[in-house]
């Protein structure tokens, strides 16, 4: 069986270097033990990628996350993604000795961790190519981005053994891990005047949250006031967050006329980002006092409050439409009010309540953390209150064949088990669903059909 052809390859080629590296494990155990032909071609380009990724992890490692942009949305300082291969691609003309050792270890034994010294060289020679080489042959725009990077290759002598620090140093620190934190970074300054905040920028494309660089921010500057750290060059990573918490505050609307449950779950997310960062301050630097940060915190805490409490007090009005009362008579001129079972269950007022309580219950913590817990409780326990009644005589309704339309009162009643769940809990609403699950599937003397 004929193989792929040379476009296919390329084709193929490029599709192995986009894909995530679970995916070319998979295609490499699939067909590893496949005969000649297009199966064995396809594998043996994944076992190409995936020591080719291997190389690079080993080479330059601690620079491979500023290769794209930080899953968290903070900036950050980011290189296209191609330059590493290309950089190698350089390395590897320039000194084939120390590349062809390297990718023989490598080969061997992709887990293997190849001498430091070998890694550093490669490194040091690749910020010589950066300075030397025409920026576009690397994958780069300008010489300026050039440089940029260089500057970082040469923190890696350093940064290759700081980053295996991270998780301790986002820690509780004790004396000796404290006094290394320190030493490292004055280190850093010795190599170059902007060392410390290049090595930082390194640990930080290593923290899935981009926040946690405060507790690194905190134990190096303690008992540092807010004010001395605007005047540092650490400045700048505060500075960084809190740009990025009022960029995304000013996106969050959490009550408009035709809310999406999309557009809820963005709000949400948003508010639990922010409140993370916040959370991070407040470890940091706790009850800190003067500089730009408390006047940017509280203004975006205030606009944010504001916000969850109309929200909050929107929301059992929201729920009032989405599940009307209709008044029914008693007994001579005494009536009261009952569930609208001939409502429209997937009106525009449902999806909007919808959505406001997926924001009341996706905002539990946000809520402690930004101080309108209260606001979100008294809201919950009004709709889980007005919900639970409206659910219950839905359910007696239904049993006593006093609905015209028992498929839109299972509707409904599915609605309001949702709402409680969102308002409540899970369990409340399961145990609404297990009720009209009952009252539908048992026939009773009226014929209400399953």
């Amino acid at each position: 069986m004929s193989g792929l052809s040379d476009s296919k390859h390329r084709a193929m080629a490029i599709l192995m270097d986009r894909a995530p590296e679970e995916v070319l494990e998979a295609i490499e155990a699939r067909f590893h033990s496949a005969g000649p032909g297009l199966a064995a071609d396809v594998a043996s380009l994944a076992r190409h990628e995936r020591l080719e990724r291997a190389v690079l992890r080993q080479v330059f490692g601690p620079l491979l996350p500023m290769m794209a942009a930080r899953a968290d949305g903070v900036p950050a300082p980011q290189f296209p993604r191609r330059v590493p291969k290309m950089l190698w691609e350089q390395l590897v003309q320039r000194q084939p000795e120390m590349a062809d050792k390297l990718v023989t270890m490598v080969h061997l034994d992709p887990q293997t961790v190849v001498p430091v010294t070998l890694a550093d060289s490669l490194c040091a020679e690749a910020a010589a190519v950066l300075r030397s080489e025409e920026p576009a042959r690397l994958g780069l725009e300008s010489p300026e981005q050039a440089d940029d990077l260089a500057a970082y290759f040469d923190m890696m002598p350093m940064a290759r053994s700081a980053v295996d620090q991270v998780p301790a140093w986002l820690g509780r620190l004790d004396g000796g891990q404290l006094t290394a934190l320190r030493l490292t970074f004055k280190d850093a300054d010795a190599i170059r005047p902007d060392g410390g905040i290049r090595l930082m920028e390194i640990l930080v494309s290593r923290m899935p949250r981009a926040a946690e660089v405060m507790r690194v921010v905190a134990a190096l500057t303690e008992p540092a006031t807010a004010e001395f750290i605007d005047s540092t060059e650490m400045a700048h990573f505060p500075a960084r967050l809190l740009g990025h918490v009022e960029a995304v505050s000013a996106r969050v609307v959490l009550d408009r006329p035709r809310l999406s449950r999309e557009m809820a779950d963005q709000g949400v997310h948003d508010l639990v980002a922010i409140s993370d960062i916040f959370r991070e301050f407040d470890v940091g630097f706790p009850g800190i006092s003067g500089g730009s940060w408390t006047r940017r915190l509280q203004a975006v805490r205030r606009q944010l409050t504001t916000q969850m409490e109309a929200a909050y007090r929107a929301m059992p009005q929201a729920v009032e439409k989405a599940l009307p009362l209709v008044s029914t008579k008693l007994a001579g001129r005494m009536s009261r009010l009952v569930p609208d079972l001939t409502a429209e269950p997937s009106s525009d007022a449902v999806a909007r309540a919808s959505a406001l309580l997926r924001i009341l219950e996706g905002t539990r913590l946000v809520a402690v953390e930004l101080g309108c817990e209260g606001a979100r409780r008294a809201a919950a326990d009004v709709i889980a209150e007005r919900v639970d009644a409206y659910a219950e005589e839905g359910l007696h309704m239904l049993h006593d064949n006093a609905v015209t339309d028992p498929q839109r009162a299972i509707a409904l009643i599915t609605v309001a088990a949702e709402f409680l769940g969102l308002s409540r809990n899970a369990e409340a609403e399961a145990l609404v669903l297990r009720r009209a699950a009952v009252a539908t599937s048992t026939p009773d003397t009226g014929g209400v059909a399953a």
